[in-house]
């Protein structure tokens, strides 16, 4: 049985932008950051663009652990994988066989111009296809397309499910736009005959929502600014009758946990019909990423055991971050064994046809 880690991450770095074209060589975005500082920003046109990471000693890792619950001591040169072997050492440590690799920068919009954000998706797309290549099979990968230009979008897919591609990242709000607009659907139409789903992680890519959601600087911003999206995305979708459109197309929505499932589909059985709702996720072919402490015995009775699946988030320093994730969730004693092995290994294995 092959453990898959649906969420993963890499960092981005300045090995990253060593894949843009000579030609777009003066879009390679600048790392920066005040002395000392943990958070780190990339920088173009003037401005701050993008996700940075965070660099956090040892020390201050095993801080956050200790004061979280939860396992986040990694080494530097695994987040952004400038050693690979130490990722793939540190990947078997943890009981993971594959990693489903999603970016961090381009979490927000990175650009409002079509050419610099082909030329960084492009880049990123490069260095993921060599990832993989290094990965011994066990790092597959999420293709960033360049959503301002759908012919260059297509493209980018049917170039990157050649190089170990096993799905299609997006997010919740792109731009002006929700991921029912008919815009998408040339992506949906061409992900759906590559065999590759549309992976909506928590984001957003309306600099406006960032802006306003910025303005308040507590902790609560980025669940406001990044993971409600996720949740509204999921209701239009279903409201819209998206998948019913693309009947083989799969869809994921990652890193905003599962305990929200409920809610969402009690809403949704007074807009879309009275009907139980039971086996809508089935039905539209919805997969959800859970964490290792939601109350799986509830979600899975409303919404059925196929549908699950879970990520560490690896990389990243934040509430959804859990190196232990899949050790935790193979412990609880409240959930049968079938039930966890779905989600760990066959479950993911359907989302990202694997």
């Amino acid at each position: 049985m092959l453990t898959i880690d649906a969420d993963a991450h890499v960092i981005e770095c300045d090995q990253t932008w060593d894949h843009l074209d000579v030609a777009d060589a003066a879009y390679r975005p600048l790392q920066i950051g005040p002395p000392g500082s943990e958070r780190q920003h990339w920088f173009l046109d003037g401005k701050i663009c993008g996700v940075g990471g965070r660099l956090l000693s040892s020390t201050r890792l095993a801080e956050l652990s200790q004061s979280t619950g939860r396992e986040l001591r990694l080494q530097a040169s695994a987040r952004d994988l400038h050693d690979v072997r130490e990722r793939l050492d540190h990947m078997s440590r943890l009981a993971i066989d594959i990693q489903v690799l999603l970016p961090t920068f381009f979490i927000e919009q990175v650009s409002p111009r079509a050419d610099v954000e082909r030329a960084l998706c492009t880049a990123y797309n490069r260095w993921l296809a060599h990832l993989w290549q290094c990965g011994q099979g066990r790092l597959r990968w999420v293709v960033v397309p360049p959503l301002l230009s759908m012919s260059d979008a297509i493209s980018s897919l049917r170039e990157s499910k050649k190089n170990g591609a096993c799905g299609v990242f997006v997010r919740p709000i792109e731009g002006n736009r929700l991921l029912c607009d008919p815009y998408f659907f040339p992506l949906y139409e061409e992900a759906s005959s590559l065999d590759l789903p549309i992976i909506i992680h928590i984001g957003n890519a309306s600099p406006a929502s960032c802006d306003l959601m910025g303005q308040y600087n507590g902790r609560g911003s980025s669940y406001c600014k990044y993971k409600l999206p996720l949740l509204s995305a999921f209701v239009s979708l279903v409201t819209a009758g998206v998948p019913q459109l693309f009947p083989c197309l799969r869809w994921g929505f990652l890193e905003a946990g599962a305990q929200w499932l409920p809610y969402v589909l009690h809403e949704l059985r007074y807009r879309v019909s009275q009907e139980d709702l039971t086996g809508l996720l089935q039905r539209n072919r919805f997969y959800v990423a859970c964490e290792a402490d939601d109350d799986l015995v509830s979600i899975t009775r409303l919404v059925g055991e196929d549908n699950i699946v879970i990520g560490t988030d690896y990389g990243h320093i934040d509430p959804s971050s859990d190196l232990n994730a899949f050790r935790k969730l193979c412990s609880r004693q409240d959930l049968h064994r079938d039930l966890i092995d779905k989600i760990i290994s066959s479950n993911p294995r359907a989302l990202y046809g694997l």
